[in-house]
């Protein structure tokens, strides 16, 4: 029997590669934030206009 050669065989590897894609998609649009958020937390405590302002 020779790889990928049946439909079905084909079709289950397009899914993973098409999982794999949004998987990549997720985490491209997550990490960013993630990094900024800890950015903010790492940085030295500035008062923020918001809060100089009360």
């Amino acid at each position: 029997m020779s790889a990928a050669s049946s439909p079905l065989e084909r079709e289950l590897r397009r899914m993973e590669v098409i999982a794999r894609r949004e998987q990549l998609r997720l985490v491209g649009r997550v990490l960013p934030r993630v990094a900024e958020r800890r950015r903010w937390a790492d940085a030295p405590r500035r008062q923020s206009p918001t809060t100089a302002a009360r």
